[in-house]
């Protein structure tokens, strides 16, 4: 995406740069994204909200799987009235109040035998993703990343709340916190999010070159913890560009 004219992106970029995925012409999106470099690479998940910043960084596999999980889709509704406030909650990932939404538009006893029947299969395929999320929060209830686990299993518990998946991601947050070493390890990779893995410009031969010294140094200190192994990761990876 680019704010450059047309004639300009198929020129300069298209066949320059030989791309070969799809690019489009936007509007302010230099303003809107902060862009400072060029190329930079974001990750947007579905509901539109930018999960990695243009630093350089890229997102772990745990924030990946995550993003995966939340564009599943439910099957396609019709285009109908009846269905918006269930496609607007399903969006919104208020999967207790679709559930409650879902039932009361079925036990409407005016309602066609077409609009339960897909509201059936919509109850299904709610039912086969809170079955998916309880499999998620048990692999993040399991580590080694509790500083990303906590972030995903908090936002699951507001997503699901009260259903099973929020009552069980809140048994491993309480472990979490009543847990010395998983605190430890909380507060370390939150170190490293907050302190470390900040928004630079890693174009800037200066600026690359401090945060790989900052990021050997954080990788020595905590070599013990899962913190200390993503900043080796990232410390190999942009040392090869320094």
């Amino acid at each position: 995406m680019s704010d450059e004219p047309v004639f300009k992106i198929e020129k300069d970029i298209l066949r320059a740069w030989e791309v070969s995925y799809p690019f489009v012409k936007g509007n302010d999106v230099v303003k809107k994204y902060r862009v400072r470099f060029v190329p930079c690479t974001y990750s947007i998940d579905s509901n539109g909200e930018v999960a990695t910043v243009p630093d350089g960084w890229l997102p772990d596999e745990l924030v990946i799987d995550e993003m995966l999980h939340d564009i599943v889709k439910p099957a396609p509704l019709p285009d109908n009235k009846v269905y918006d406030p269930i496609r607007t909650l399903w969006r919104k990932h208020e999967f207790a109040k679709l559930r409650e939404g879902i039932d009361k538009i079925v036990a409407l006893p005016e309602q066609p035998a077409e609009v339960k029947e897909t509201l059936g299969v919509l109850s299904a395929a709610l039912d086969k993703r809170q079955a998916e999320t309880l499999a998620r929060v048990e692999e993040l209830g399991k580590g080694p990343d509790y500083a990303g686990g906590t972030i995903q299993l908090e936002r699951i518990e507001r997503a699901w709340k009260p259903l099973p998946p929020a009552v069980e991601a809140r048994k491993h947050l309480d472990r979490f916190a009543n847990d010395e070493a998983i605190k430890k390890e909380v507060s370390v990779g939150k170190l490293l999010a907050n302190n470390v893995m900040t928004e630079v410009d890693t174009s800037k031969p200066a600026v690359l070159r401090a945060l790989i010294d900052e990021l050997n140094q954080f990788r020595k200190k905590y070599a013990d913890y899962f913190a200390g192994k993503q900043a080796l990761r990232e410390f190999t990876r942009l040392a090869g560009r320094g």
